[in-house]
């Protein structure tokens, strides 16, 4: 059992999101056997002492009472009732001080912002030498400083911001983006755990508000709702200022405002303005109500409405409010950029719009002129919440991460680190080539020293199952798992979290494994290794994968660290990173035992290629290019090992220009060394590689290469033992395959593999992870 203390100064039954994930907090962890003590301030209506127990369902574990009880403190509130200001923080937070010292004794202390209340709380904690975890919601000295405040004070923000989180065990971000601002604020060990939203409180089964009810509230017809602050970043007044553009295309809709914030009175001088022009309430603004009554509001919303102002620090921000009108079943048109932005339009749950008036007025105006289905869409929408962003599985999260924290003398970095590696790629008998490049990384890892363990999800196993093995000296478990059906993700998810159970770093593979890596991994560093080409090159992909290329890549946000082959990779993964680390690490290319010798008298030039027979291969332009030397008078033959949709018509085309092509099909690697050995020039005329292991393993057995410009392969090759094509010609490639013919007739093969072969090396390789592995192990 843990003992926890929750100190915030807002707190269940005060509407906020705060309350709502703090309580699931609490919920969570007496659910798994803690005791919890919530240290906040005194609400209307809320007694000074009370159990945290659930009105629908009660927290007692077993027969002994244990609730956990909730301790207020009266505090100063402004006219609002609203708990805001650093005079009134002061009034909870220096009581808190000594409440901390006096009370009994827990093991860990979760604190929730503001940093006035965390730099009281390190104290505190230090004084009884106890762990505290922040729960940073926001960045409150970015908040700060969008708000206007004055230099001096955002400073002094920002330096109580940074001590509260440099001292603390742990760090829970509700995003990547704060993630990110965390540690630069000096916090150490940070768990991403996005806020999530009471999915049995909004739902599309609560009733919404009469007609009497609602012309109670000044509302009289369709409206569109904001629920929720309405401060300085958010920028909620573009949604009154857009009225005046709406209504002259939808006179009746309404904008209702229910809340609070900075910008309250802002938004209520915009309404008198409009008011006076419209002769009715075009904008209405309600106080604070209870989430059910939100619920039942968001119900009859035609949509709901959510903003942050761009360009101000918070497009990082993901506001709750999305949660609980998506939960509701209700629509959101969100202004502004950022993960909220993405997700609505990866998800179809919602429209967008650039925070302008004007422009927020042409999308509201599209959107209610072609509303969604809206029973069917409603249930769809719930179950996205339901399934991504329960309040729920969001507070069993960060008690998991809580008491992980209080248990944190066993974290001691030290000691050979336990690496996990994730792969959908992996050699069985039936797919021996399958992801060769990671088991050769395994290999090397192994080779090195490191302890490593291999998760293969297997397409081919019955999804659910799993199957234990050694391969190579490292244990192997294949679990079944079909990536592009949920249910076998789903299935898979259980035995995948089970399998990282004592991992130190869970090291994955292939943008398919991050879904089921991000459920799995709990708080582990992770570091990813992307290889998707259509990243790099997205006019390569289908029309399929280029629809879905956004919403997978923004998946590349969640690891710690991404390592792409080559820059060209880096590139386009870095801007779905941002400022997040992206390391360049080359695929492994083993040297032959043994370089055949480059060139001899046959008079043929012999030309050797490896990979699919697919279009983004470009087979036909080489079975041409043969065709075009042929022409020139030179003597040329391709040997082609791989298999593809487009072998077929290669054999059929070289057939039909009369020229020496070969598509055995699909060969194992020796017979790939055996083709380089026999081979002159290694030909590529890719439309897009990242890496492009084919063209490294020529150079390392010695070959040189002619290939497009389409690939990593131009970062390393040497321009002595290659020719890089941009033209994509048969003209333009017999031309290149000439020429190198002719600059490479007195090289030898030494040299060749000597220009990239130790970059390659397996200890090359292996060294380069095993530096990150360190340093995330250390970070972490």
């Amino acid at each position: 059992m843990v003992k926890v203390v929750i100190a915030s100064r807002i707190f269940d039954p005060e509407p906020a999101a705060a309350s709502f994930r703090l309580r699931a907090v609490a919920h969570a962890l007496i659910e798994r056997g803690d005791e919890v003590t919530v240290l906040t301030s005194c609400f209307e209506g809320a007694a000074a002492r009370s159990s945290l127990t659930h009105p629908s369902t009660p927290l007692s574990r077993g027969e002994k009472d244990s609730d956990g009880t909730v301790l207020r403190w009266p505090v100063m509130r402004d006219k609002t009732g609203y708990l805001r200001g650093y005079v009134p923080y002061m009034s909870f937070d220096l009581p808190l001080f000594f409440r901390l010292l006096t009370c009994k004794r827990s093991d860990v202390v979760l604190v929730e912002p503001p940093p006035t209340t965390g730099f009281f709380v390190r104290l505190a904690c230090a004084i009884r030498r106890v762990p505290y975890v922040w729960y940073a919601a926001d960045v409150w000295s970015d908040a700060t400083k969008i708000a206007g405040t004055s230099a001096p004070v955002v400073s002094v923000v920002r330096a109580l911001e940074s001590f509260t989180l440099s001292g603390a065990a742990g760090v829970i971000a509700v995003s990547e983006g704060v993630a990110e601002r965390a540690r630069s604020l000096g916090a150490k060990n940070v768990c991403v755990i996005p806020n999530g939203i009471d999915t049995s409180v909004y739902t599309p089964d609560a009733v919404p508000l009469s007609e009497g009810e609602l012309r109670e509230m000044g509302i009289t017809g369709p409206y569109l709702l904001y629920a929720g602050t309405a401060s300085e970043w958010q920028g909620a007044e573009v949604f009154a200022e857009a009225a005046e553009y709406l209504m002259k295309n939808d006179p009746q809709v309404q904008i209702v405002f229910v809340g609070q914030g900075s910008r309250w009175d802002v938004i209520g001088e915009t309404a008198r303005q409009l008011h006076k022009s419209a002769k009715r309430d075009v904008v209405v603004q309600l106080p604070q109500v209870s989430p059910e009554q939100v619920a039942r509001l968001l119900g009859g919303a035609e949509l709901a409405l959510v903003s942050i102002v761009p360009g101000k620090g918070y497009d990082f921000a993901y506001p709750t409010k999305v949660l609980a009108a998506l939960s509701s079943g209700t629509p959101v048109l969100y202004a502004g950029v950022g993960p909220v932005a993405d997700e609505i339009e990866a998800n179809g749950l919602g429209f967008v719009s650039s925070h302008e008036p004007q422009k927020v007025a042409q999308t509201l105006t599209s959107a209610l002129e072609a509303p969604l289905a809206k029973r069917d869409e409603s249930w769809r929408l719930h179950r996205w919440v339901k399934d991504n962003r329960s309040l729920e599985a969001a507070g069993s999260s960060v008690a998991e991460f809580v008491e992980g924290v209080a248990d944190k003398d066993a974290s001691d970095p030290g000691g050979d680190p336990v690496i996990t590696v994730v792969s959908p790629w992996y050699p069985t008998p039936d797919r021996p080539v399958s992801g060769l490049f990671v088991q050769r990384e395994v290999v090397a890892l192994h080779r090195a020293g490191l302890d490593v363990r291999v998760v293969h999800l297997d397409r081919d196993l019955e999804a659910g199952t799993s199957r234990l093995s050694r391969c190579d000296g490292v244990q192997l478990l294949r679990i079944g798992m079909d990536p592009a059906n949920p249910v076998s993700v789903a299935k898979a998810q259980a035995h995948l979290r089970a399998a990282l159970k004592g991992s130190d770093i869970v090291h994955s593979h292939a943008i398919s494994a991050l879904p089921v890596v991000s459920m799995s991994r709990g708080r582990i560093p992770w570091i990813h290794t992307e290889h998707w080409s259509a990243l790099s090159s997205p006019d390569s992909a289908s029309l399929l994968l280029q629809a879905v290329r956004p919403a997978f890549a923004s998946l590349l946000r969640l690891p710690d660290v991404v390592v792409a082959e080559s820059e060209r990779l880096a590139e386009p993964i870095r801007r779905f990173r941002g400022s997040r680390p992206v390391e360049i690490i080359p695929c492994i290319v083993p040297a032959p035992r043994t370089l055949a010798p480059y060139r001899d008298a046959e008079p043929t030039m012999r030309l050797m290629s490896t990979g699919g027979v697919i279009d983004r291969k470009n087979p036909l332009l080489a079975v041409r290019t043969l065709f075009e030397l042929s022409r020139r008078g030179i003597d040329a033959s391709l040997r082609w090992i791989g298999d593809g949709d487009q072998r077929e018509e290669a054999v059929a085309l070289a057939r039909e220009l009369g020229v020496e092509a070969y598509f055995p099909g699909s060969g194992s690697p020796s017979d790939v060394e055996e083709a380089l050995a026999a081979a002159d020039i290694f030909f590529g005329p890719t439309k897009g590689e990242n890496f492009f292991v084919a063209a490294a393993e020529a150079l390392v057995n010695g070959r040189p290469i002619c290939a497009s410009d389409q690939g990593g392969h131009v970062e390393y090759a040497d321009p002595r033992f290659c020719e890089i094509v941009v033209d994509q010609t048969p003209e333009a490639y017999a031309e290149a395959l000439i020429r190198l013919r002719d600059k490479t007739s007195s090289v030898s093969a030494e040299q060749i593999s000597n220009s990239v072969a130790a970059r390659f090396s397996p200890e090359s390789v292996a060294t380069m992870y095993s530096d990150i592995y360190e340093r995330i192990r250390t970070k972490a």
